[in-house]
This record gives C-alpha cells, structure tokens and sequence, in this order.
C-alpha cells in the first residue's frame, strides 16, 4: 500500500512538471502601466528566439511575451506595426532597458527605448518648443521600425500633461491630450 502511495505521489508530480514545462499554468497579466494583456510564460518559436539571440547576444533580463489585445490609439495611429500575432521582449542590453517586437516568422518589427531628452534630433526639439512653449519634457521614448524612427514625448505643463509623436525631421505624428 505504502509503494502504491508513494508511486501515485511520484506521478502527481511529474504530471504538474510536465504542465509547468508546457505553459499550461502560463496566466494572464496587463504590463504596468499599460492596457496590453502579457502572458506570464509564452512558448516563443525557435526561430523568433534565434533571430532576437543573433542581434542581442549579450542580452540580460530578457523576458518574452505575446500580444492578446492591442486596440488602442498606437494600432490605429500606425497600422501595420501592432500585430495580434506578434511577439516581443524585454530586455536590458549596454545599460539601457528595450523592448523588441518579432513577427511569428522571426522578422524584426520595431524596438523602442527611453533616451533623455537631449538626445533628440533638433529637428524634433526645435518643432516640440515651438509648438509646446511652456512645457516640460518628462519623458521620451525612442521608437526604430522598419522604415522609420518615431519619438513618443510626454510633456507637461502644470496640471497639463501631453504625448505628442514627432519625427526626427519635426513632423508630429499626433498628440493624445493626457488629462
């Protein structure tokens, strides 16, 4: 009785690795500060993985995830780039934090960071003071995809607070008023 007790405990457990190592546990989540659902685990393709490994080898931190719903004022502000299907990661790379975006095929979508604001091109600066006198930049994350490069700056004055899209030439793209 005491064999048949300890081989049913031995095969409990080696069901629950098994579901563990397949990501039939993987949950549910929304990234902070952000309205995109994120599985805790994703099962990434091979191929999605090498091709992030080849362009980041020396990649730390790196956490996978995978798009479940992404309607919001970036899919429709730039189509094309926001795909359901797509994977991406986060990672640290050179002390700076990323985040990659890979289509199921493996094909680099886009990668964005946070720079300060000193590093963005005059161009977008110039437009940004311009068009934004009085305000402060908070923050400004630097977006490169395939045929382009985007800055999504917050800016704020008083109890005022902006996202304004600008490219490096100083066109805006489009402002969401953050009230």
């Amino acid at each position: 009785m005491k064999t048949l007790k300890n081989c049913l405990v031995v095969a409990s457990a080696a069901m629950m690795l098994a579901l563990f190592a397949s990501n039939s546990f993987a949950g549910v989540n929304k990234l902070p500060g952000s309205n995109i659902k994120a599985a805790d685990t994703v099962i990434v393709p091979d191929n999605v993985r090498a091709t992030f490994q080849t362009k980041y080898p020396k990649a730390s931190n790196v956490v996978w995830y995978k798009y479940e719903d992404m309607k919001d004022d970036y899919t429709e502000t730039y189509p094309g780039l926001y795909d359901p299907n797509n994977y991406y990661v986060t990672y640290s790379s050179d002390n700076m934090d990323y985040i990659t975006w890979y289509s199921p095929t493996g094909e680099w979508v886009m990668t964005t960071n946070t720079i300060s604001s000193d590093k963005l091109p005059p161009a977008a600066l110039k437009t940004l003071q311009d068009s934004y006198n009085g305000f402060t930049i908070e923050k400004v994350d630097e977006d490169r995809y395939d045929g382009g490069m985007r800055y999504d700056v917050k800016m704020k004055k008083g109890d005022e607070k902006l996202k304004v899209h600008v490219t490096a030439d100083g066109q805006i793209l489009k402002v969401k008023d953050k009230q």
